[in-house]
């Protein structure tokens, strides 16, 4: 754990030539420094105030480093409620290393990754719950992603936590009260309410968990994997979906010898789409070798999409992948809709209907309903991005393991010690999501995952 004595310093914005850069301070001496090193353009004596923006140079050593904007935000009024100060210069590597070497001289000490949001939690300003948002908002590559994330750092999760914890809290006041008291005798029709208002519990718990695997698809993704028999159009769908020509497409069979990837949103989702090699029976090392990790594809992606073409007959190798496509979550779909239709399917090999998708990736037809069977397949149907929270793997696990405590309490039939314990662990778990009872190694292990200078 970090010492909160120290003031510490960051670049807060990407590597690299910019237009600017931002210098976060935070610590008791951040004021200290700045006016050892910025020579505002007005010589004021006056001390700066609060959340303004004063103009001029950062001088050390009689040297001028650069040209800046210096924002003061003062304690408690923060970002990590201490003193605090960004500093706006130029983009590119030299200026922002002068400016921080500067800080560094006069006092500060680098910040470690996640520094500035552990000292926000660590200060009371935000719980553990926001403070793990914050990670998922930077790291968003949709509006859907970042929409559950800020609701999750907007105390969304936090309040629906607090609700669940008192309820639990409150049921084991009750129950306790009757351990304590066995004179003051708990009537049947007590323990019947507190049945009921533990099953309200757990469906609460579960709706928040189905919400949180929801915000993680929008915020993680989903691997779609391309798979058919060589040319049926594999390149040539995935260039529909990109609508752009991503993929080389020719009439020569097995164009495509090993797996392309490509990450499309598909209504807020971000779908990472591999366009393997074509199935058939080879020869040559390498395209045997494209054509185990087409297999291999299949295995590991959340959602394969089987291609088939509408145009030919079923052959041996589509029976293979139809097979194969039962035992997975799969889309199928009949492409060359532009074409004859020849491909006729037996009754042994009727598919879904709601799995099924006739496209043409030449002239477009069809693809914009593949995507809809495509959202619907990765997040479920009449599913809205509103009904959407970013929840961690690791708050996922607590909530989980809480539930399990409410349902081993459901299975008693009268108030006890054991129903007592089960609650307790059950609001101890929710604690753990809060950070109100976690370990410093635990702390720092989630917070080094942020970037520095956040």
């Amino acid at each position: 754990m970090s010492e909160q004595t120290d003031t510490i310093c960051a670049v807060s914005t990407p590597a690299g030539i910019a237009g600017i850069a931002i210098i976060r301070l935070s610590g008791p001496e951040t004021q200290r420094i700045v006016s050892e090193i910025f020579c505002p353009a007005r010589k004021r004596r006056a001390r700066q105030k609060s959340h303004t923006v004063r103009y001029g140079h950062i001088v050390d050593e009689g040297r001028v480093l650069d040209e800046v904007l210096v924002t003061r935000m003062a304690a408690p009024r923060s970002y990590t409620r201490e003193e605090m100060a960004e500093i706006g210069c130029h983009g590119g590597v030299a200026a922002t290393r002068e400016v921080l070497s500067a800080c560094v001289r006069h006092g500060a000490r680098l910040a470690k990754p996640g520094e500035f949001t552990l000292r926000a939690f660590l200060n009371g300003r935000i719980d553990l719950a926001q403070a793990e948002s914050v990670l998922k908002i930077v790291q968003s590559k949709t509006g859907e992603a970042l929409a559950a994330s800020v609701a999750a750092l907007t105390g969304q999760v936090s309040r629906r936590i607090e609700e669940v914890c008192d309820e639990i809290i409150s049921l084991r006041t009750l129950i306790e009260a009757g351990i304590e008291f066995p004179d003051e005798h708990i009537e049947q029709t007590d323990i019947q309410a507190v049945r009921l208002r533990l099953g309200k519990v757990l469906a609460q718990l579960d709706a928040l968990r189905d919400e949180g695997r929801r915000g993680r698809l929008f915020a993680d993704g989903v691997k779609a994997a391309i798979v058919g028999r060589v040319n049926v159009g594999k390149s040539s769908l995935l260039n529909a979906l990109l609508r752009e020509d991503r993929a080389l497409v020719a009439e020569i069979p097995g164009t495509t010898r090993d797996a392309i990837e490509e990450t499309i949103a598909v209504r807020g989702v971000p779908v990472r789409i591999i366009d393997t090699a074509g199935i058939r029976r080879v020869r040559g090392t390498v395209e045997r070798m494209g054509v185990r990790k087409a297999l291999l594809w299949m295995r590991r992606a959340d959602i394969t999409l089987l291609v088939l073409d509408g145009s030919r007959p079923l052959s041996e190798y589509d029976r293979r992948l139809l097979k194969a496509g039962r035992r997975r979550t799969c889309l199928y779909v009949i492409n060359k809709a532009d074409l004859p239709r020849k491909l006729r399917l037996s009754p042994d090999w009727q598919l879904p209907e709601e799995q099924v998708c006739e496209v043409s990736a030449l002239t477009g037809k069809g693809i914009e309903e593949l995507e809809e069977k495509l959202y619907a397949c990765a997040v479920g149907q009449n599913t809205a991005a509103s009904s959407a929270l970013f929840l961690s793997v690791r708050q996922d696990d607590l909530l989980r393991r809480c539930a399990t405590e409410i349902s081993e309490a459901l299975k008693k039939d009268a108030v006890d010690e054991c129903l007592a314990e089960h609650l307790k662990a059950a609001a101890g778990y929710l604690d753990g999501i809060r950070g109100r009872s976690l370990g410093s190694d635990v702390l720092e292990e989630i917070f080094s995952r942020f970037c520095v200078g956040k």
